[in-house]
């Protein structure tokens, strides 16, 4: 038995079930902290009009003066994954690590290459490790790579939903096999080593659907009696169009059934329920890149008709200068934890301003409004940040991870302790699957 406190109540995890008893205290693993701050009014959803940029002033020896450096606490947290990185100039793919940060003082100490900045140019710092930790030692490998798949997967692997049936952990992956995405089961005592089960195989084929051109999973597993269930976007083999639907499994991931499309065109996002009603993020894809739409859907059925309640909660195009989301948003999923709903988005940044560079995915925090069912953009932006251009700093620790962050993302919470499924790349096509604690 084990406790853990979540929106004022105490939560007794016993097995896939919860009981609640009242207590006082706002649940942690809600307080994302900012993690990127590119301008003095920390306000990462602006745009560059209105927004104080961070400007270096005086460079002496290693030291970089900035005078409206803003005050905040989270500085003088994991100072050694702090890093400063031009937004403007030159070297701005090269991020430099600080050895110190004093926002009374209004300077930053690098630890070496000084020499890429200059007096005049605008900054921003960021630390990937303020919201999240690595599960376990992943500096040169994830928790799971195509290396550990047998005869699928070659080209990259994400991560997607996770469960714990007894004191076994199960991960629902997905890989590229060809061209087309399958489902992986993998199982763990520790979150930490993981054995891809089919003797490395997939688990959840193509043909598990009809007309199914490509599946992977998305989102957490719920639980309808004794039946678990997650999101799953299901390519159509004769429309050539993706599906998201609702894939029905035991506590095995066997005996699987699936739901109609719920939505066509659609982008995989993930499920949960608020109140009465069955609410689901996700991705109008029929359109280009810049405008495709992240939107919201309900439904009083799990298995649907779902009805867009809000059709437009952003997209790039519409995204002022110098935004994490100039270019894309994708990869959408939804919480509830306990009455406590909240989101993340994929949001991809078109320039340098932003101070996360040119088409980096990263997720961005969404607040939800329960009395006008309205999903807005966080001010905090970006909070789940890979380590961005972390080879450039001369490092090889995490390059399996250092350009941007991919989709399928799972939330599980394991007594007192949050774990988030995450999804990592190096470049083009190289995804990778990793667990990770969020820091609460």
């Amino acid at each position: 038995m084990s406790y853990v406190i979540f929106n004022g109540k105490y939560v007794t995890y016993n097995g896939a079930f919860a009981t609640y008893t009242p207590a006082s205290i706002i649940p942690p693993v809600l307080n994302f902290k900012l993690s990127m701050i590119r301008n003095q009014e920390m306000n990462n959803i602006v745009g560059d009009a209105g927004s104080t940029n961070l400007t270096i002033s005086n460079i002496s020896d290693n030291t970089l003066t900035i005078p409206n450096l803003p005050s905040y606490g989270g500085f003088y947290q994991d100072i050694s994954s702090w890093v400063v990185v031009p937004t403007n100039g030159s070297n701005l793919e090269s991020p430099v690590f600080c050895a110190s940060i004093n926002d009374v003082n209004h300077t930053v100490i690098v630890k070496d290459n000084v020499a890429r900045f200059s007096i005049g140019q605008n900054v921003a710092l960021y630390n990937p490790f303020l919201n999240y930790k690595f599960v376990g030692n992943q500096i040169s490998t994830p928790s799971i790579a195509p290396s550990d798949l047998v005869g699928w997967g070659n080209t990259y692997c994400g991560s997607g939903s996770l469960m714990k049936v007894g004191s076994t952990y199960k991960w629902l992956f997905y890989a590229l096999t060809t061209s087309y995405n399958q489902i992986g089961l993998a199982t763990s005592s520790d979150l930490q080593t993981w054995n891809i089960e089919n003797n490395g195989g997939p688990w959840v084929q193509i043909t598990d659907l009809p007309n199914c051109s490509s599946i992977f999973p998305s989102g957490n597993i719920g639980q309808i009696d004794s039946s678990y269930y997650c999101l799953v976007q299901a390519n159509n083999a004769t429309t050539s169009l993706a599906e998201i639907k609702i894939m029905y499994f035991d506590q095995d991931v066997s005996n699987r059934t699936y739901s109609a499309a719920l939505k066509t065109n659609a982008g995989a996002g993930s499920v949960t329920k608020i109140g009465s009603e069955y609410h689901i993020l996700y991705i109008d894809v029929s359109t280009s890149m810049p405008y495709r739409n992240l939107r919201a859907a309900k439904s009083s059925n799990l298995d649907g008709p779902y009805t867009d309640y809000q059709v437009s909660i952003m997209f790039a195009a519409s995204a002022p200068a110098g935004t994490s989301w100039t270019t894309a948003v994708s990869a959408p999923t939804i919480y509830n934890i306990d009455g406590s709903v909240f989101g993340l988005v994929g949001v991809e940044g078109a320039n340098y301003a932003w101070g996360g560079g040119v088409n980096n995915r990263q997720h961005a925090l969404l607040d939800y409004d329960s009395n006008t069912q309205t999903w807005t953009l966080n001010p905090k932006g970006p909070v789940m940040l890979n380590p961005i251009d972390w080879g450039n700093t001369g490092s090889s620790d995490y390059s399996w991870a250092v350009d941007h962050d991919g989709a399928g993302q799972t939330l599980f919470i394991d007594g007192s302790s949050a774990y988030f499924g995450n999804t990592f790349g190096s470049g083009s096509n190289t995804y990778r699957a990793s667990m990770t604690k969020l820091n609460i």
